[in-house]
């Protein structure tokens, strides 16, 4: 097998474990739908770049030491750039979720000043 075929394989199975990946994080809601959809996208992209592209002639321009830290230095992009779009749909679901705390506290205050108001009122006309 050549450096190109390996460079495929590589490309497909990585594609394959981001997809995987996207759609457990989604089923646990690990992740927001757009984001989800985003990642599905990129993975799809690399498992059909993979099964498409023939890099026959990469020996000519790369050597295989480059091609590998090149690879390396791919994952760990796409690995941190997961991470950080897992912890973004983290900090939005946080968001969103203390917002509609802050709108439920803010009723509740509301309707507690009401109160506050019906009972200074009826003490008032009780002492008059």
């Amino acid at each position: 097998m050549s450096t190109g075929d390996y460079i495929r394989i590589l490309m497909i199975v990585v594609g394959v474990v981001l997809l995987l990946r996207a759609l457990s994080s989604l089923s646990r809601r690990r992740m927001i739908e757009s984001y989800t959809i985003l990642w599905c996208i990129v993975s799809l992209v690399l498992i059909v770049a993979g099964v498409l592209i023939s890099p026959n002639q990469i020996n000519y321009y790369f050597s295989n030491t480059s091609i590998i830290a090149i690879s390396v230095i791919a994952i760990v992009g796409l690995v941190g750039m997961y991470g950080m779009t897992s912890q973004i749909s983290n900090l939005t679901r946080q968001n969103r979720e203390q917002s509609m705390d802050m709108a439920v506290m803010g009723y509740t205050i509301e309707c507690l000043a009401r109160e506050i108001e019906d009972f200074e009122a009826k003490e008032d006309t009780v002492s008059e």
